[in-house]
């Protein structure tokens, strides 16, 4: 740099060879025509006092991957071609269309093999395509909602034409589980499924149903993902294992439920199967989680617990029970589901728990000043023939059935989430935060 001695408030004696490019850079297209601008640049303090036909220039900032190239200018090829051909594909990152420069040192020398400069290539994250079920649900909303402020591009399976909500990366494909074409679609470029599309069991009526959703539907999902460079995460639930007896620990170990008539679970147990048996015999990329009881902010439906919660708050929940839930925050879950895109083994089940709570309690977090009337699980269980009864007349407001009464009373008070923490850096936050985060919330909606 001949005029490098006019420069007067110079900071340090490196030089800098850059290179802004008039277009999106795309190495298998570089070629002697390829067109950019070249600058010869040095850093300054100021810029004050700017030599005659010399200008200023203020780098855009942002992520860099920093290389060494040793050797002489007619061997730099040799270093580009590793980092564009061999170092990009393969990293979690995509050329940024910002500048590239090198920096020259005193380590640089003209023509000297064992010169040395530092290249600086401008990368961003890649951009994943995430596909997701039940991405009108709960779970699947809050999914969509972080995935997006993450700044991924989402695909969502909806079983009506009716749009749930909109974003310039949110793609909605019309289907349903049974809908191979659709689901074609739904994993067609995506580098991820979350499938957390499934049915609840209330009641003996509903059986079939349930069982197609969360069976068929997670097999169909299978056999379209076969074949795919795809990760599938298939969220299950802490219920499809056996219950603890006293004060055993609940961890990922427990042999799965095999009593049909808690239907939720046996189905969820049934899938759980399905998929580690494509993971065996298919190689299928795939790992599981189980989730404990799932509450928090946002809730637009609202889910069955958001609405319980809104209910004791309103006073119009008539009467409460004795056992607890273990509960997780939506948001919490939600992160972890999008950490096991990356960090999650294949083959791997992940108990993701939260913290326990007795419905008493739960009660006095959101409504301290009026506890609902408390009747004992076990009655409520010796006259569910009535109850049933009475919802098949009369419809009740707040579906009672064997399943959710033996989960209340069996809902295991420790629970072991430490794998899910120490492999996907899975957090919870206490439930009394997620209350007061939710109540407030539903105040802002009305």
């Amino acid at each position: 740099m001949p005029r490098k001695k006019e420069i007067l408030n110079q900071k340090g004696q490196n030089l800098f060879s850059m290179q802004v490019y008039d277009q999106e850079l795309n190495f298998k297209d570089f070629n002697p025509t390829t067109s950019f601008t070249k600058w010869a640049a040095a850093e300054v303090a100021d810029f004050n006092d700017i030599p005659e036909s010399m200008n200023s220039y203020v780098l855009q900032g942002g992520l860099y991957a920093v290389f060494i190239h040793k050797g002489t200018p007619a061997s730099f090829p040799k270093t580009a071609q590793y980092i564009f051909s061999n170092w990009l594909p393969t990293s979690d990152y995509e050329l940024d269309k910002r500048e590239h420069f090198e920096l020259l040192s005193e380590k640089s020398k003209r023509n000297d093999p064992d010169s040395e400069e530092e290249v600086w290539i401008p990368v961003k994250e890649k951009k994943t395509h995430i596909a997701v079920t039940g991405g009108t649900g709960h779970l699947g909303r809050n999914l969509i909602d972080l995935l997006l402020k993450q700044g991924q591009s989402v695909k969502a399976l909806k079983r009506t034409s009716k749009t749930p909500f909109e974003h310039p990366n949110l793609t909605w494909i019309l289907g349903d589980l049974n809908d191979q074409d659709a689901l074609q679609t739904l994993l067609g470029n995506s580098n991820a499924l979350i499938h957390s599309a499934s049915a609840i069991s209330l009641g003996e009526l509903d059986q079939d149903y349930v069982y197609d959703v969360n069976v068929n539907g997670t097999s169909n999902l299978i056999k379209a993902a076969l074949g795919r460079d795809i990760k599938f995460i298939y969220i299950s639930s802490s219920t499809s294992v056996t219950d603890p007896l006293g004060d055993e620990i609940f961890d990922e170990d427990r042999p799965y439920k095999k009593d049909t008539r808690f239907h939720y679970a046996y189905t969820k147990a049934i899938a759980e199967q399905e998929v580690l048996k494509a993971v065996e015999t298919n190689d299928l990329n795939a790992c599981i989680i189980r989730p404990t009881a799932i509450f928090g902010p946002t809730d637009h439906i609202p889910s069955r617990f958001g609405a319980t919660i809104l209910d004791i708050y309103n006073r119009k929940l008539p009467f409460i029970t004795d056992g607890g839930y273990n509960m997780i925050d939506v948001r919490d879950l939600s992160q972890t589901i999008i950490n096991s895109i990356s960090m999650g083994k294949q083959g791997g089940v992940y108990l993701t728990g939260g913290e326990y709570i007795s419905l008493e309690d739960l009660s006095k977090l959101i409504k301290p000043s009026k506890i609902p009337m408390k009747l004992s699980v076990d009655l409520l269980i010796s006259i569910l023939p009535v109850i049933n009864l009475y919802d098949k007349l009369f419809k009740l407001k707040w579906p009672v059935s064997r399943e959710s009464l033996y989960t209340l009373k069996f809902s295991p008070k420790k629970m072991d989430s430490s794998k899910a923490a120490k492999e996907l850096l899975h957090q919870s936050r206490p439930i009394k935060n997620t209350i007061e985060d939710l109540l407030e919330w539903f105040k802002e909606k009305n």
